[in-house]
């Protein structure tokens, strides 16, 4: 018996907190050659407004004025060496496909390099149709020492969110979120 238990409560945690982020300091993978950092990153970090110049997994450039048209845009930070991030890629798809005539954009955001290929492969295997960027400007002020982390922001960039959301999270706690913050928009 407790040799179940054990594995059980790993796995409980593992789900409870996500998958850990590295640390930059530890590692130079994390850094993004190709993606270009703003001026205004401190000041914008500080006032809870995304700016950002970063590229899709295309290597098209991406920007915050690429959200200009959202009413509501989520943020997920994810990696596609996480288990709790990729799980639950699939719910986020559906539910960009069901509120984006409402203005509800996601972006998903990655910073692993090298993994490209995967990103590709989990992303056409749920049917992902948002966009995917390497994340960079000063999106990493956004998120916490986990992945999946979450921000919810206007389309000009605005932080609205009170809090990033740590963790997964099943289709309809995103769903009362988003219905939540549409409403408000």
């Amino acid at each position: 018996m407790k040799k179940i238990i054990l594995p059980i409560l790993l796995l409980a945690v593992v789900l409870l907190f996500g998958c850990g982020k590295t640390n930059d300091a530890d590692t130079d993978n994390n850094a993004a050659p190709d993606v270009s950092m703003n001026d205004a990153d401190d000041s914008a970090a500080a006032a809870g407004q995304l700016d950002f110049t970063t590229v899709d997994i295309n290597g098209d450039a991406f920007t915050v004025d690429d959200l200009k048209d959202a009413r509501v845009v989520m943020v997920n930070f994810w990696e596609p060496w996480c288990g709790p991030c990729v799980g639950e890629i699939g719910d986020l798809a559906k539910l960009y496909e069901e509120y984006k005539d409402q203005g509800f954009l996601i972006v998903g955001a990655y910073s692993t390099e090298g993994q490209d290929e995967d990103v590709k492969s989990i992303i056409a295997e749920n049917g992902v149709t948002y966009p995917i960027v390497k994340a960079g400007g000063n999106m990493d002020e956004f998120m916490t020492m986990y992945v999946p982390t979450t921000v919810f922001a206007d389309g000009t960039g605005k932080i609205i969110s009170a809090e990033p959301v740590v963790g997964a999270n099943s289709y309809d706690d995103w769903k009362t979120m988003i219905e939540g913050y549409l409403a408000k928009s």
